[in-house]
């Protein structure tokens, strides 16, 4: 949608262009009143960084589909005065706006969106109700708006309240999101050192902030929701509508938060696995997690992600250009399953103890620490069981694999295998009713996997 001219776009807040250009986004602010928000401050430092940082716009936009041209720029305003009929005092003013442009001469105005942010305090919905009105108002006309908070979407093109509108596009970036992009450009490069330094201090600042935080713990009824999901002979989608939408929602929120803390641990994207519906819904997604408890008494998420194919990693008997990692939740037996499958396509004809030997060679280099914990499931063609599952350690350090693969029942030396299964399990006892060692163990688990099996080979 075209705004207009750009020289002539301030006419829609001020009289005069000097007004508007004193709303301009600064990277250190200062401000004349005694009280002072914190989300004021980190606001202006935000929309400073954004429009300094080349990198980092273009990702940042990326991440919401909107395609910048090699002659577009992007303007960044905070607490745009607007129309009295739109001033509630309560609920405020918008936080910021930003604004691009196309052209060098004579730029028009081609996008335009609003923002709100929140640090310690939590998005209103109300609050942002009050913020479309502003936004479709024929004077304004915005695109979008855009929200940044502690809250965890699956994808930026969510928002937390599931709105919807026509005219109106609707975003959402965690801060831990924002300081995963940020990191992701330090380690991809900055071209510019300037704008390298002024991003790795960002990076800081966000790290440090004290209101930016990882989603840490369960809701407050976790405890008894464990015990009806593990002991209810039936569950009722009526009687227990609440308590699945409590927990799907802290395990969405936990799946993106545990994403983004490996994406920062390779510097590689790692996603959730998504359905379409569940890439255009939020509440798509939302009711996938609560189906899941409802009929199996499980969560799971899958997480893609693009191996390492040289051949000093075991991924490259996979043709996948993605594989995935599935992290799964059992409410009854309450514990967690990590496992990645890797298609063996590439080593047809070789002798099954070749290529036995072939693929843990490289976990046998590498040393993880747990290797007696994790175990390995070889799974023949034309086979759904497995022939054989023992535990890397097994495989590496105890077993002569011809005498072990002889005694399989349907073995066959020239025979391919299908895949290979790699799979660690947790058990969590008491503290799985916990709120906070719930994650902290699920993370660690999760994490431990990650780092032994998949990150030496993902890199």
């Amino acid at each position: 949608m075209s705004h207009g001219n750009f020289d002539s776009f301030y006419k829609k807040f001020y009289d005069n262009p000097e007004d508007l250009e004193r709303k301009r986004a600064r990277l250190f602010p200062a401000f004349d009143k005694k009280k002072v928000l914190d989300e004021d401050v980190t606001s202006n430092i935000f929309l400073g960084c954004l429009i300094g940082i080349k990198e980092f716009y273009e990702i940042f936009f990326n991440e919401i589909n909107i395609k910048l041209k090699s002659n577009s720029q992007i303007h960044a305003y905070t607490q745009v005065d607007f129309d009295e009929q739109f001033i509630d005092k309560k609920i405020g003013i918008p936080d910021g706006m930003i604004v691009i442009t196309e052209g060098k001469y004579d730029p028009i105005v081609t996008w335009v969106a609003l923002l709100e942010f929140k640090t310690s305090r939590e998005l209103e919905v109300d609050q942002i109700n009050r913020y479309v009105k502003i936004a479709k108002d024929s004077r304004y006309n915005f695109d979008a708006i855009i929200t940044i908070s502690n809250d965890l979407v699956s994808t930026p093109l969510h928002n937390p309240f599931k709105l919807k509108d026509r005219k109106i596009s609707f975003y959402h970036f965690s801060w831990i999101r924002i300081q995963t992009l940020l990191n992701h450009v330090i380690q991809k490069g900055v071209y510019d050192k300037d704008q390298d330094y002024l991003a790795k201090h960002f990076f800081l600042y966000l790290k440090e902030h004290k209101d930016v935080i990882n989603f840490n713990k369960m809701n407050d009824k976790w405890s008894e929701q464990c015990n009806r999901i593990r002991d209810a002979k039936t569950l009722s989608k009526t009687h227990d509508k609440k308590t699945l939408e409590l927990i799907a929602s802290d395990w969405l929120q936990e799946e993106q938060d545990l994403g983004l803390k490996l994406q920062s641990l390779t510097q590689k994207y790692i996603t959730v696995k998504l359905t379409k519906e569940e890439q255009n819904e939020i509440s798509e997604r939302l009711q996938s997690i609560e189906n899941k408890i409802f009929s199996d008494r499980m969560m799971n998420t899958s997480y893609y992600f693009e191996p390492n194919n040289s051949n000093k990693s075991p991924f490259k008997i996979s043709k996948k250009k993605q594989l995935e990692i599935i992290n799964r939740i059992d409410f009854q037996k309450r514990n967690q399953s990590i496992s990645l499958e890797i298609d063996n396509t590439n080593i047809a004809g070789k002798r099954i103890t070749t290529q036995v030997e072939s693929f843990l060679k490289y976990f046998k280099e590498s040393e993880p620490a747990k290797l007696d914990a994790i175990k390995l499931k070889l799974f023949l063609s034309g086979k759904q069981r497995p022939i054989l599952e023992k535990t890397l350690s097994d495989y590496i350090y105890d077993y002569d694999h011809e005498n072990i693969l002889k005694g399989c029942d349907d073995f066959n030396s020239m025979q391919s295998i299908r895949k290979f299964k790699l799979e660690y399990r947790r058990d969590f006892g008491s503290s799985f009713s916990s709120r906070k060692a719930f994650i902290s163990i699920l993370e660690e688990s999760f994490t431990d996997f990650f780092v032994q099996i998949v990150k030496p080979f993902a890199i």
